[in-house]
C-alpha cells in the first residue's frame, strides 16, 4: 500500500516537511483575530469621543494667556469715574479648530457700569446668534450683574476685575471679555471663548441703557 513521504515521516514523529513558500508565508504573515478583545472594542467606541476632546482641549492653553500680560494693580479711581456710564455695540466671534469645528456668532452687547475700580458693578446683557457644524442656528438672551438686587432672572457666576491702566475684564460661564478703554468713551472688546472661539468687537458711550430694565439706576448707584 503506497504512502506519502508527509505521512510516513509523520508515522515516525516526524512533522511533514514544509514547502519554501509556506514556510515564508507563516513567517511574515499579519496575526488577524476575528474575535476582536473588550479591550479593543472599548477604544473603538469611544474614540470620537477622545479625538472630539483633545480637539477641544487643543485652543485652551492660550485662552488665559492674555490674561497674564495685564498688570495686577487695579484702575486708578480717577480713571474709573470717567469711564462709568451706558455703552452697547456689536462683538463678532468665529471658531476654526482641527478637528473641523466650525462657526460663526453675532451680538449684540448692552453694558452698564457703576461701583469703583476695586468693586466694579456691572450690568451686561447680551442678545444674538449663532450657527455651527453642529447646530443649525441658535439663539441667546442671557444677562449678567453682580449686583445682588438684579440677579433675579440674571445668570451667574460673574467675575469682574480692572487693571491698569485702562482695563476692565468680564468673566462669565465660557467666555472672557477684556475691554479696553482706548479712546474716550469707546470700549475696544476681545472676546475668549472655550474650544477655540474669538472675537472682537467695539462698544459706544451712550446716554441711557438700551434695555429698559426695573430699578437699573437706582440699583447701580447704591
Amino acid at each position: 500500500m503506497p504512502t506519502t513521504i508527509g505521512a510516513s515521516r509523520a508515522g515516525f514523529g516526524v512533522p511533514p516537511k514544509r514547502t519554501l513558500s509556506y514556510q515564508l508565508s507563516s513567517t511574515f504573515a499579519l496575526p488577524v483575530s476575528n474575535k476582536p478583545t473588550k479591550m479593543r472594542n472599548c477604544l473603538l467606541a469611544f474614540l470620537p469621543v477622545i479625538l472630539f476632546c483633545v480637539g477641544c482641549a487643543c485652543p485652551q492653553g492660550d485662552r488665559y494667556a492674555a490674561l497674564y500680560e495685564l498688570s495686577a494693580t487695579p484702575m486708578s479711581e480717577a480713571k474709573w469715574n470717567n469711564l462709568i456710564g451706558n455703552y452697547s455695540g456689536p462683538i463678532r466671534s468665529h471658531v476654526h479648530t482641527w478637528m473641523g469645528t466650525t462657526g460663526i456668532k453675532s451680538e449684540e452687547v448692552a453694558l452698564s457700569l457703576r461701583g469703583t475700580a476695586m468693586h466694579p458693578k456691572i450690568y451686561l446683557k447680551i442678545r444674538g446668534s449663532y450657527s455651527t457644524a453642529w447646530t443649525g442656528l441658535g439663539s441667546q438672551d442671557d444677562v449678567y450683574t453682580n449686583i445682588a438686587r438684579l440677579e433675579y432672572g440674571a445668570k451667574v457666576p460673574l467675575e469682574v476685575t480692572t487693571h491698569a491702566p485702562n482695563v476692565l475684564v468680564v468673566e462669565i460661564p465660557k467666555r472672557i471679555y477684556i475691554m479696553r478703554f482706548a479712546c474716550p468713551g469707546t470700549i475696544e472688546v476681545d472676546e475668549l471663548g472655550i474650544n477655540g472661539w474669538r472675537g472682537t468687537g467695539r462698544l459706544l458711550r451712550i446716554p441711557d441703557f438700551p434695555c429698559p430694565v426695573s430699578g437699573l439706576s437706582r440699583a447701580m448707584d447704591e
